[in-house]
């Protein structure tokens, strides 16, 4: 039986997941299956002179941790990825094979090119914020896992963060989990133009209430030299609020790339 595994936080934005593909100015060449029983990654890979463990991280992002090659990701990608949609399986009946057809990223080696200067593809001084989804755990310790999206209207790219930390909590009611649902769009302006995928780093979320009344704030610790949100730190709306209570908790946003060099995906609004 073939195993299955999504790719880390394939849920930030599943439609992304599903259709990823490479910029055409990092593939080099696309390679179509002739034939699935002769042909797989590792034959390919050999056939055009790049790692195995390029290639699959090149087409299935995520796919390959640490160096090593997760086989229920490739698997899942294989079932689910709209240029794959494979079905059949090898002898064993423990993996996905192609059927013939698929296309195959190639991804450039890399080459080094003197004096081309670096394509600044976000620079603004106001984005939107949203919060996705946030889950808190709550006695006397707290625990937050949060996920933001940052937009750059201007530029149409956004990208997804995630956040993580440990803090102090005091519950109004004995609750010890809350979860808020995803909010609305957030204005958000700072002192200094940079990059949607530039908010990186130390953080503090301070959150209160339950239901739809509650209080949040957003103070990002980790911004580049003289950048501060305006206010700061940034009172945000979010999503219902399941649970009561109030945390703030310190830790850090951490830029998810899905797939892109940069961590800027397409984006043109709702």
């Amino acid at each position: 039986m073939v195993k299955m595994m999504e790719p880390p936080y394939a849920k930030l934005s599943m439609d992304v997941t599903l259709s990823h593909s490479p910029k055409e100015e990092l593939v080099s060449a696309w390679h179509i299956v002739k034939d699935g029983q002769k042909e797989n990654f590792q034959t390919i890979a050999t056939e055009h002179g790049v790692p195995v463990t390029r290639l699959i991280e090149f087409n299935f992002p995520g796919a390959v941790q640490n160096g090593r090659i997760n086989p229920d990701i490739v698997n899942w990608y294989l079932f689910h990825h709209k240029r794959f949609l494979c079905r059949k399986t090898t002898r064993d009946g423990f993996n996905y094979m192609f059927g013939g057809g698929e296309k195959v990223a190639i991804p450039h080696l890399g080459t080094v090119e003197l004096g081309v200067p670096v394509i600044i593809r976000s620079n603004n001084t106001r984005f939107k914020i949203r919060m996705h989804a946030n889950i808190n755990v709550a006695v006397v310790a707290a625990a937050d896992f949060c996920i933001f999206e940052i937009w750059d209207e201007k530029a149409k790219l956004s990208s997804f963060y995630t956040y993580w930390a440990g803090g102090i909590s005091k519950g109004v009611l004995p609750v010890w989990l809350s979860a808020t649902l995803k909010g609305p769009w957030n204005e958000m302006v700072v002192t200094k133009a940079i990059g949607a995928n530039e908010f990186s780093g130390a953080a503090r979320f301070t959150s209160g209430g339950a239901g739809s009344r509650s209080k949040n704030y957003i103070n990002f610790m980790g911004l580049p030299s003289g950048v501060l949100t305006v206010p700061n730190p940034l009172p945000i709306e979010t999503g219902f609020t399941i649970g009561i209570g109030a945390s703030t908790s310190v830790g850090r946003m951490e830029l998810f790339k899905a797939g892109e060099p940069d961590g800027l995906l397409p984006f043109r609004g709702p």
